[in-house]
């Protein structure tokens, strides 16, 4: 059986206006057309073409369609013998003579042929050692090269002069942020500034991008955009590109080369140049917007179910004050009582008791608390002060961070020992200015919590989720959020007498004041809660003894008396004679702790 002979063709734009001529149409007749006179199939399987992409900086060969080649060269997909269709060796690469050349000769020596079509040549394994052939790649790969550098150094030198004039102040940038718009020598915010700002606003308060997109939409908010750049509706992903721009504080970054869809990346020259556009939000803002996005990329905090809801809104913050253990969530089933808490230790270490509490319980009376939470409760005395240190603090901190990252990037390339030395001082004086700026936040944080949402933020979130506010996901994730950064943990004591279980809880947070908070279920249904503020020492054993002695004593034979002893015996603190914090004997409502 005859083999059948196997060709590809790789066509290659470096600019997508490329596209809009005949030399796609023209490239793939040439490659039919050979492929026919020479007994060839043209397998068009791998969809070889790289629409703006530069062969300069070697993009196609490092992540471009002549990458996805070679792969499928190395893995056996394409078979030795076949044969790779380009117009000219240009198309495969401008870059050096000597980078130009060893990627040639390594895909000749994997058996695959090349054929030009513009001079029509073959190159095989024979042309490898045939001198005439070789010269004549030398020097289409030369010409090439010299070609696209004294382009780049043009372009180049074009923006020298460019940011010269940005020196002496003239305005020079043809493409702007959507929300600003070029008068003369000077920039103006259009009607998408205050579009601007919403999103930033509603980012900080708690929103996540999706969340955002689907607001904007909903209220029909124009999206950001010129002619047919604008789109119709609003995305994730033009949300989270707006919110990373350095454009919003006013900083503009000079780049070669266009942006293109999945190709080539523009390339920055030289350090942003600030105060440049006017900013449209705080810089203060700016930095927190940002320390949310990395804070979100690292944490592992309240994960998703597999639908997308927020199934646990205190995951990685509750711990079992028995077992010394977080505690998750375990799914029981609708029969046996839904989601339940139970100690980590205790679901893998027979040793230890395991308890379970009703999830939905343990939430409704968190939510309960958190809807009563006051000010008080956040900031301590002069928080608002210490407040606005750590936000200064922290804005120090970040540009410093940023000075890092650059003077990383500077050592990285330096050329020669000498241009280390010279920039060594400046990390010595950055890593100080780091250190200092890192020990005035420990400080500040030590009396304040850096992102403290205020009461309001609380009471607002509880009553979405508890009314089913629209959409519910968003919202409980906006509330683990703020939860999350107003509670430092939640200890729990769980104590049962048959089908009745207590939960006792200690909130403590983030400014040190600590409320507790005491649940009861039956079979895993809520029955009431209720709280205070202070301590109660749940994690000594002569304590969870005599909690549990006086669960077993209010546990009556009908769950009407049960129910009502313990609705009646919600926290009423007396300090006994031992000093140890004992629930007396008179009755406080779960009513009278809601009011």
């Amino acid at each position: 059986m005859v083999r059948r002979k196997i060709a590809y063709s790789y066509i290659r734009f470096s600019r997508p206006e490329q596209l809009k001529g005949d030399s796609l149409r023209r490239q793939k007749e040439l490659s039919d057309r050979w492929c026919e006179r020479n007994g060839y199939f043209l397998d068009d399987s791998l969809k070889l073409t790289d629409r703006g992409v530069s062969a300069f900086r070697g993009d196609n060969a490092s992540r471009g369609k002549l990458k996805a080649f070679m792969d499928a060269v190395e893995d056996g997909r394409v078979k030795k013998g076949s044969v790779l269709i380009v117009e000219s060796l240009d198309r495969l690469s401008r870059q050096a003579v000597g980078t130009a050349l060893a990627q040639f000769m390594d895909i000749l020596s994997k058996g695959i042929s090349i054929v030009t079509l513009e001079p029509e040549e073959r190159f095989d394994t024979s042309s490898m050692n045939d001198t005439v052939k070789l010269i004549v790649v030398i020097v289409i790969i030369s010409r090439a090269y010299e070609e696209s550098a004294l382009k780049s150094k043009r372009l180049s030198e074009a923006w020298s002069e460019k940011r010269e004039k940005l020196a002496e102040g003239i305005k020079i940038s043809g493409r702007v942020p959507g929300w600003i718009e070029k008068q003369g020598n000077n920039f103006v915010f259009n009607e998408h500034a205050k579009t601007i700002k919403k999103i930033v606003k509603l980012y900080l308060s708690g929103h996540g991008t999706s969340s955002i997109a689907r607001n904007l939409n909903a209220e029909k908010v124009p999206t950001i955009g010129r002619g047919k750049q604008q789109a119709k509706y609003w995305r994730q992903s033009s949300i989270v590109k707006i919110l990373k721009s350095r454009s919003l504080i006013g900083e503009y970054q000079p780049h070669l080369g266009k942006s293109n869809e999945d190709q080539s990346k523009r390339q920055p020259i030289g350090d942003p140049i600030t105060d440049y556009y006017p900013p449209v939000i705080k810089e203060i803002d700016f930095y927190k917007v940002k320390k949310i996005i990395e804070d979100k990329r690292t944490s592992v905090k309240g994960r998703t179910g597999i639908n997308g809801t927020i199934s646990n809104l205190f995951r990685g913050i509750i711990f079992d004050v028995k077992t010394e253990s977080s505690m998750i969530i375990v799914n029981k089933g609708v029969k046996s009582g839904g989601k339940q808490l139970v100690s980590s230790r205790a679901k893998s270490d027979k040793s230890s008791e395991y308890i379970s509490f009703s999830y939905s319980a343990f939430e409704e009376a968190i939510l309960k608390v958190v809807a009563k939470i006051s000010a008080a409760d956040l900031l301590p005395e002069g928080g608002e002060n210490q407040y606005e240190e750590l936000e200064e603090a922290e804005l120090k901190l970040a540009k410093i961070d940023e000075k890092i990252l650059k003077l990383q990037t500077q050592i990285e390339n330096a050329e020669n020992a000498d241009e280390i030395d010279i920039l060594f001082p400046v990390a010595k004086r950055l890593t100080k200015q780091k250190q200092g700026a890192e020990k005035l936040i420990d400080e500040l944080k030590q009396k304040l919590h850096s992102s403290s949402p205020t009461s309001e933020d609380c009471h607002n979130l509880v009553e979405l989720i508890q009314n089913g506010g629209e959409p519910l996901d968003d919202n409980r994730r906006r509330f683990r959020n703020v939860f999350l950064n107003i509670v430092k943990r939640a200890d729990v004591l769980v104590l049962k007498a048959g089908h009745y279980r207590q939960a006792f809880i200690r909130l403590t947070f983030e400014n040190g004041k600590k409320r507790m908070i005491l649940c009861n279920t039956h079979r895993s249904r809520y029955i009431s809660s209720g709280g205070y503020d202070g301590d109660y020492p749940i994690h000594k054993k002569n304590t969870q003894k005599y909690l549990q002695s006086r669960l077993i004593e209010l546990k009556a034979r009908s769950v009407e008396q049960t129910v009502k002893n313990l609705e009646t015996q919600l926290f009423k603190a007396a300090v006994g004679k031992t000093g140890v914090i004992a629930f007396g004997n008179d009755s406080i409502s779960h009513t009278d702790f809601d009011d």
